[in-house]
């Protein structure tokens, strides 16, 4: 029997053709097979992170890393193991040896992404379980900053980084961070009201953003674009936004500092350069907290939003010396803790400087009137920083104030003031130029016209000294020079290089001295009551500052006349002083009539008849006065009558009988002072 083949036919042929195209599609549009963890894996997953025992983690990682997994399915499996159990020391050391222990080279790209989602989904519970009273719940407030830390130093600062790279010899790659990066930072965006800048905070929750924050920094790779991103992800605006996008700053406190301080702060940093290099955040209100970060954070006890500690204030009051400037009392903690950082930096890494401002230190100890500023105690550090401090609030003023000194004699100050700017052009630019380096700048702070350490001034042509000290400089146009002598001590101060002179400094105050008489050219002054401090400049210019508890001090010039006209220009400092006509002093009060003027707000001046028991009696009601530095007054006594005008308000009355003639007196109230200049007294037509 022959046997023979059956040939399909041509119909047959096609749809069998089609079939097999059909099959051939599916199978290559089909996905991978892949198989989730079995509920048994699961569970041994959550047994061996709950026990925490390291020679576990490999296990752990052998499921949770698994090439069949896809990356939800991780995530979820340590996910299920890390969220019901507190994240503490031991747990930390698994999940160390989960990502970095032997054989996980292979799988840590894709496993740091993995770790840092379930870390955060921990963070996640323990919000949840604590709810609105979280910061009243140490523990948890522990637990998330462990966290945090974590994530940051063994995630984002794996293996040894530099600057803003992270080191990819550790095995997590570029991508892997950035996976690890928009992780934290979708996790800190579902927070706001905790997590973002914008939030207000009490300290407890204030330390637990910024280790987030922190992370979230170094997560961050370093790219064109990482402040602009780094400023959206923190939810980082205004003056806080500038400083992160133009500086690389990065400033964590409670948010409860407005814009106008964090840029009153940007000024003190471009002014303190020592303070701020090579920082990456700054913490302020609280100097016990500690962070893990790989940039410098430095952490400072002055809350941003200012203070009102008066016994620290007074470190930068300004001496009789000088005009006070304004000072913004809720800056001056600040400025004094990044002056004393910039101080201990500057010395730390200046030894030749250190020298000098141990010796200039010991020349002035004791005794606080030979130095720019009010230092807590003698060592060098105190008495550098609180000039650093005050030049840094107001450099004008602090060089009118060594001038001043120079000029009478306290030659430290000048010193002092020399080893202080040479702290601000220390890392600020002075110190690539070496010794003897010129042409140099710095900045110093200028109050002139605003409300605190709110402006700042340039300071150009700076000449250094070899061991760091400033020599010479320019600022507002005139040219200063501090000379000193081979031992170091200062030889000479000149401006313009001419020997300063009172006249030449605008806010310098006359020096006063106890005495019994004060003298220029033909002008002498005695004392009349009390015991004042006075002293007399060309001019002329005269300055009392008065002493005694009991009351006013006085002193008096003799007039040519009971029928004066009396002309100057008054400024009075801190309480009531003025001018007194017909005067005589009695036992325990002086005689006469007196124009005070009281520096309230607004001024008023007052016209008082003094009896000489003590009694003081209205001779014209009282008026109130422009609310400026300085009065022009001008008096005129003719027979009984007495007329003032002062700064353009008049006032008249009539002179009691008994005070028929006397001398023409300068008064000041204790604690206050009095400065007259363009003063003249001539014979009443």
């Amino acid at each position: 029997m022959r046997l023979s083949l059956l040939r399909p036919t041509p119909s047959a042929r096609r749809s069998l053709v089609g079939a097999l195209a059909t099959l051939l599609a599916m199978a290559l549009s089909a996905e991978p097979a892949h198989a989730g963890l079995t509920s048994s894996e699961r569970e041994q997953v959550r047994q061996y992170v709950a026990t925490a025992q390291p020679g576990n983690a490999a296990r752990v990682r052998a499921l949770v890393a698994r090439t069949d997994l896809t990356t939800d399915e991780a995530i979820a499996s340590l996910r299920e193991a890390l969220v019901p159990v507190a994240f503490n020391d031991a747990r930390a050391a698994f999940v160390r040896e989960l990502l970095f222990g032997g054989a996980s080279a292979a799988s840590r790209p894709a496993l740091a992404p993995v770790v840092v989602r379930g870390l955060l989904a921990r963070a996640d519970a323990v919000y949840a379980k604590a709810g609105a009273d979280l910061e009243t719940k140490p523990d948890a407030l522990a637990e998330l900053t462990r966290i945090y830390a974590f994530i940051d130093v063994a995630i984002a600062n794996a293996g040894k980084p530099q600057a803003l790279a992270h080191d990819l010899s550790a095995g997590i790659p570029d991508a892997s961070y950035d996976e690890c990066a928009r992780a934290l930072s979708d996790h800190i965006a579902a927070r706001p009201t905790l997590l973002r800048s914008q939030a207000t905070l009490d300290v407890p929750m204030t330390r637990v953003r910024a280790q987030a924050q922190l992370a979230l920094l170094d997560l961050t790779g370093d790219s064109p674009t990482r402040r602009i991103e780094l400023a959206e992800r923190l939810g980082l605006v205004g003056a806080r936004k500038a400083l992160m996008t133009e500086v690389g700053l990065l400033v964590l406190d409670a948010s409860r500092a407005d814009d106008t301080r964090v840029a009153r702060l940007r000024g003190l940093l471009d002014r303190l350069p020592a303070a701020r290099a090579g920082v990456a955040a700054f913490f302020f209100g609280d100097e016990r907290a500690t962070f893990r970060s790989r940039g410098t954070v430095m952490v400072l006890k002055s809350a941003l939003e200012g203070s009102s500690n008066a016994a620290s204030n007074a470190v930068v009051a300004w001496p009789e010396d000088v005009d006070p400037g304004p000072i913004d009392v809720g800056m001056v903690d600040l400025t004094l803790e990044l002056s004393n950082l910039a101080v201990r930096r500057t010395l730390a890494a200046r030894d030749d400087l250190r020298a000098r401002a141990d010796a200039d230190a010991r020349d002035s100890a004791g005794d606080s009137a030979k130095t720019v500023g009010a230092p807590r105690d003698a060592s060098t550090e105190a008495t550098l920083t609180a000039a650093v401090a005050v030049v840094a609030l107001d450099g004008a003023r602090a060089i009118d104030l060594a001038a001043v000194r120079f000029f009478s004699g306290k030659k430290e100050t000048a010193a002092i003031l020399s080893d202080a700017l040479g702290v601000l052009a220390w890392s600020g630019g002075a110190s690539v130029g070496g010794a003897g380096a010129t042409g140099l700048a710095l900045q110093v702070g200028r109050a002139t016209g605003v409300t605190g350490p709110g402006a700042t001034e340039p300071v150009t042509n700076v000449r250094l000294a070899p061991n760091g000290g400033v020599l010479g400089f320019k600022l507002d146009g005139h040219t200063w020079e501090i000379a000193r002598e081979d031992a170091g001590r200062v030889s000479a101060m000149k401006r313009d290089g001419q020997p300063v002179t009172l006249s030449s400094l605008a806010s310098a105050r006359i020096p006063v001295t106890d005495g019994v008489t004060w003298q220029e050219g033909k002008l002498v002054f005695a004392r009349l009551q009390g015991n004042p401090r006075a002293g007399i400049a060309p001019g002329p210019r005269i300055r009392v500052v008065g002493t005694n508890a009991k009351g006013f001090d006085a002193i008096a010039t003799p007039a040519p006349s009971p029928n004066v006209v009396v002309e100057a220009d008054l400024r009075i400092e801190n309480d009531l002083g003025g001018l007194v006509v017909r005067t005589m002093s009695d036992r325990d009060a002086l005689r006469g009539v007196s124009l005070l003027i009281a520096p309230s707000s607004p001024p008023r001046a007052l016209l008082l008849a003094s009896d000489g028991s003590g009694n003081e009696t209205e001779v014209a009601p009282s008026v109130a006065l422009p609310d400026t530095k300085a009065f022009h007054v001008k008096i005129t006594t003719r027979g009984s009558s007495i007329e003032a005008v002062v700064a353009g308000v008049t006032m008249k009355g009539s002179i009691p009988l008994p005070l028929a003639g006397g001398d023409v007196a300068i008064r000041a109230k204790k604690g206050g002072g009095v400065e007259v200049t363009g003063f003249t007294v001539s014979r009443a037509k």
